[in-house]
């Protein structure tokens, strides 16, 4: 079983077992039962999450083992990427100041142009005598 929800959408889904949705029956406004083709349930999919669940994005189960213990645990959603780039600029800023934050991320700023094409007009016009020349090796040779 599966438990997903989509804070974009404002979806949970409830995955029961997987399988090919042959029929999808919305039940009631903003409840979608999915079933298989030989009519077994395999997911519900609730719309509107967020106005008919308390807190949607925290899963708290409990599995019954034998002898009657219970096992609960409660579960917190995966972070979006933009949570993710969020906190990972506070962490820096934290841990390196402004200025060093800066300094850290502009050793990853992505270049511009098209390296390929532009090895290609050097290297398809060029000798490997020239090559060894504009070298240190071909001016060592040179001495």
């Amino acid at each position: 079983m599966k438990v997903i929800y989509d804070k974009e959408t404002d979806t949970l889904s409830i995955i029961l077992r997987t399988g090919k949705v042959a029929e999808s029956d919305e039940t009631r406004p903003g409840l979608i039962l999915d079933y298989g083709k030989s009519g077994e349930l395999l997911s519900l999919e609730l719309l509107h999450a967020s106005e008919q669940v308390n807190a949607p994005e925290l899963v708290e189960f409990t599995l019954a083992g034998h002898g009657g213990a219970q096992r609960r645990s409660t579960m917190k959603p995966e972070p979006t990427l933009e949570e993710i780039h969020q906190k990972g600029l506070l962490a820096l800023r934290e841990a390196l100041g402004r200025s060093g934050m800066i300094r850290f991320l502009q050793q990853f700023e992505n270049g511009s142009g098209d390296y390929a094409k532009e090895r290609h007009a050097w290297v398809d016009n060029t000798s490997m005598e020239e090559i060894i020349a504009q070298t240190s090796l071909g001016k060592k040779k040179k001495k």
